[in-house]
């Protein structure tokens, strides 16, 4: 335990000491300010049609006069509506002419619009007509939800596992290869030859310090954003398994280079298709079945989960996670053992 104590001393003098970790320092100060002044619990997307009532006797004007539609803005002719539009070009613009029993409805637009959309458009003008004429078009119908529903995540929160997967987890993989280039540089992994530590507390020293690391700049973090009342015992363990994950992967790939020039496309190219999962996030729809096997994906959904609780079993991730920490661990031990603990490696 002694000899674990002192290499994780020497590894948390050489992290403090780093030009990266002041890094993540200034992230953390520059996304807190963004949270607290700029970035909004929930963003309002307000759409504003355009009317030019050419009918006669302008039925449509008339008729919504008195009904203080925000929404709707009436100009006088289509060449200022044309005008609006192409100034404006995610708000929609009507020209309404004809009759009430013949009524022609043109959509003006600045941009592609998808045919779902102009469907219900198409379906909001012709209830309008018919409550113009006094005719009820309001529809009855009640929803059942089969699962009990979640609160929505605030706009302003919905970066956090995100933050936390990439800005933590994908560090410890930065930081673990930084570390073996610099060693070798400075020759400090001769010395580690000869000392009787071994692989197994060279590896596990480093990762105890990505570790300590990710859990200050963490728990700082959701405090300063959601506050106490998120569950640090199971959060904290999955951040572990998470940043030892990556740090065995980083190390791993490091052995076979000799400085962080020769490292970085390959390091480019395993970050890019980690960050793969982040469109699942984005995008729910997108779930292909390869995602979830990628290391990356049992963090994101976890630390998702953890923050915003849904109800969803998160057995499964961890056991994933769990999975690919021993696995990525025998090859990283190996590895290191091989090309880094060796005379002539």
């Amino acid at each position: 335990m002694s000899k674990l104590l002192n290499l994780y001393k020497q590894d948390m003098k050489i992290l403090m000491r780093h030009s990266f970790t002041w890094l993540m320092v200034g992230t953390i100060l520059i996304f807190l300010a963004m949270y607290h002044f700029m970035l909004a619990d929930t963003i309002e997307h307000k759409q504003t049609m355009y009317f030019v009532d050419d009918s006669a006797g302008n039925i449509m004007e008339t008729a919504l006069a008195g009904r203080n539609a925000e929404n709707i803005v009436f100009v006088n002719s289509v060449g200022e509506l044309e005008e609006l539009i192409l100034e404006k070009e995610t708000q929609v613009g009507i020209l309404f002419s004809g009759t009430m029993h013949e009524p022609r409805f043109t959509i003006i637009h600045g941009e592609t619009m998808r045919q779902e959309n102009a469907n219900i458009i198409g379906a909001a003008l012709k209830n309008t007509l018919l409550n113009i004429a006094g005719v009820s078009a309001d529809a009855q119908f009640s929803a059942k939800f089969l699962e009990e529903r979640t609160k929505p995540i605030p706009q302003n929160k919905m970066a956090l596992p995100l933050i936390l997967t990439y800005e933590v987890i994908f560090f410890s993989f930065f930081l673990s290869a930084v570390f073996i280039f610099q060693e070798k540089a400075e020759g400090s992994t001769r010395a580690y030859r000869v000392a009787p530590a071994g692989t197994a507390l060279y590896i596990a020293s480093k990762t105890l310090v990505f570790i300590t690391k990710g859990f200050v700049y963490s728990i700082l973090l959701l405090l300063l954003t959601i506050g106490p009342r998120v569950n640090f015992l199971v959060l904290l363990p999955v951040m572990a398994l998470g940043i030892s994950l990556f740090t065995f992967i980083g190390m791993g790939i490091a052995t076979f280079y000799n400085s962080i020039s020769e490292w970085m496309l390959v390091g480019m190219v395993v970050i890019i298709i980690s960050a793969l999962p982040i469109f699942t996030i984005l995008i729910p729809t997108f779930s292909p079945f390869y995602i979830e096997w990628m290391p990356s994906f049992p963090v994101l959904y976890s630390f998702r989960e953890i923050l915003f609780p849904s109800g969803i079993n998160l057995s499964r991730q961890i056991f994933n996670l769990i999975g690919f920490n021993v696995i990525a661990y025998l090859i990283c031990h190996l590895l290191v053992r091989k090309k880094l603990m060796k005379e002539g490696a």
